[in-house]
């Protein structure tokens, strides 16, 4: 019960997370398997009998890194074709032209390494058509590596007979057989299916285990389950700013994924454990930061499970350094809150960026997008915030879109969701965010929140 399919799709990288990744999204939609390599030439003849085409998804420093193997590719018995992913911060005209120099025998396309999976699906059907044949309209292909780890099957589970027909072998939530299981595994079956309307629930499930490796880690007994006291009063107010219900649930997945995996660290300082029992403006803040900046990212070609948990732990950390909530009110150094502190009280409000920075230096799986969110969530437009007074080009993308979604949080709290403030808020950010690297993230802002202003 072998694919039928005249593409192959490989996968290029020395670890497994990309794989992990396209595969979820290829084997989900297409009769085709994703395979693993970890250079271009490794790719063997017996996995290539009966093909017509081998498609290598590989990062373009992967290329750049491997420039000989790549250059000494043939065209063999079968066709070669090539996804690039690309990153827009990192990767410009010069990268793009010896890349493209390197791949001039084959076909190739560029993807942004963010992979978002209605975009990416509709770039392999572009490029093969019928040549990879779709799943079922009314199925999903699930691949076994992925959905049975726990033996227990989190939806109506089927196998697929010949062409068209496909057979339930377990019913939600019941765990599989062992004799299904043997049986399956020596007809040669590496796929089952689930409905499309079940796809969802399982997309979530493996997209959780993926990221950061959250559900594997063991660290600090116990984890942060409960909700912050104020995730009620954050729901409502974004529904009344026209948040759907859809991106409130993919926000609250999000958040529990950054929670656990700050609270699983195992040298997670005891202060920091304290503080995200925090129920006050800081953890209001954190959260609303969290949903607002998630919302958003939904909208731009950035949006995708990685990036999301980036924002969810950058939130958490931001007041990381602070234990008074009214310091960390304070968002602007011109304010006159500001300037009636004592000395002692400003240093802490213009250096906890980074102090909070200095704690994530101590946590695993911090990279550096999060410390750049964390450092530079108080910048804002014209070099007017702290603790570095960056504009708008000096700041990591990530930031220009976080920092808005930052100060509309501290300003939806300190001042409510009353017409006065909500019309003054509007003022405000045309004439802060409405330019520079602050316009893209400000457009997808007004499109999250269009129907409510």
């Amino acid at each position: 019960m072998s694919v039928n399919s005249s593409v192959k799709v490989v996968v290029l990288d020395k670890s497994k997370e990309l794989f992990k990744m396209v595969s979820l999204y290829v084997e989900s939609e297409f009769e085709t398997n994703v395979l693993h390599h970890e250079s271009p030439t490794s790719f063997d003849d017996l996995e290539s009998k009966d093909l017509k085409e081998v498609l290598y998804v590989c990062d373009y420093t992967f290329i750049l890194n491997f420039q000989s193997e790549f250059k000494s590719l043939g065209s063999g018995t079968y066709k070669r074709s090539f996804i690039v992913l690309e990153d827009n911060l990192l990767f410009g005209d010069e990268e793009k032209r010896e890349i493209e120099l390197i791949l001039k025998e084959f076909k190739h396309n560029f993807c942004h390494r963010d992979l978002i999976k209605n975009q990416f699906v509709d770039m392999l059907e572009g490029m093969f058509g019928a040549a990879l044949p779709r799943v079922d309209l009314n199925y999903s292909k699930m691949s076994m590596d992925y959905f049975l780890k726990s033996k227990n099957a989190l939806v109506d589970t089927y196998v697929k007979i010949g062409a068209e027909k496909f057979v339930k072998i377990v019913n939600r939530g019941e765990d599989v057989p062992e004799e299904v299981l043997e049986h399956v595994t020596k007809k040669g079956v590496r796929f089952f299916y689930v409905k499309k309307v079940d796809f969802k629930e399982c997309y979530r499930s493996i997209v959780d285990n993926l990221s950061e490796g959250s559900s594997t880690k063991r660290g600090v007994g116990g984890s942060l389950t409960e909700q912050f006291t104020s995730i009620e009063n954050v729901h409502a107010a974004l529904k009344s700013l026209g948040v759907s219900e859809e991106v409130l649930e993919i926000a609250d997945e999000t958040v529990e994924i950054a929670k656990k995996t700050i609270q699983e660290q195992a040298n997670l300082p005891a202060f920091l454990k304290e503080f995200l029992k925090n129920e006050n403006y800081i953890s209001e803040l954190s959260t609303l930061t969290s949903y607002l900046s998630i919302s958003c990212l939904s909208e731009l070609p950035w949006g995708n499970p990685k990036n999301f948990t980036k924002f969810a732990l950058a939130s958490i950390i931001q007041d990381a350094a602070l234990n008074d909530e009214e310091l960390a009110k304070i968002c602007h150094l011109e304010s006159e809150e500001f300037k009636n502190l004592s000395e002692g009280d400003k240093t802490k409000v213009v250096e906890h960026p980074s102090k909070a920075v200095e704690i994530l230096d101590h946590l695993e799986g911090m990279d550096q997008d999060i410390k750049d969110i964390v450092m530079q969530h108080h910048e804002r437009p014209q070099g007017k915030g702290f603790p570095w007074g960056l504009k708008d080009n000096e700041l990591n993308p990530l930031s220009n879109l976080y920092i808005i979604c930052h100060e509309y949080a501290h300003r939806i709290i300190t001042g409510g969701l009353n017409l006065a403030n909500m019309k003054k808020i509007d003022q405000d950010f045309r004439e802060m965010f409405s330019s520079g690297n602050y316009a893209k993230p400000y457009k997808a802002f007004l499109e999250v929140f269009r129907s409510k202003r």
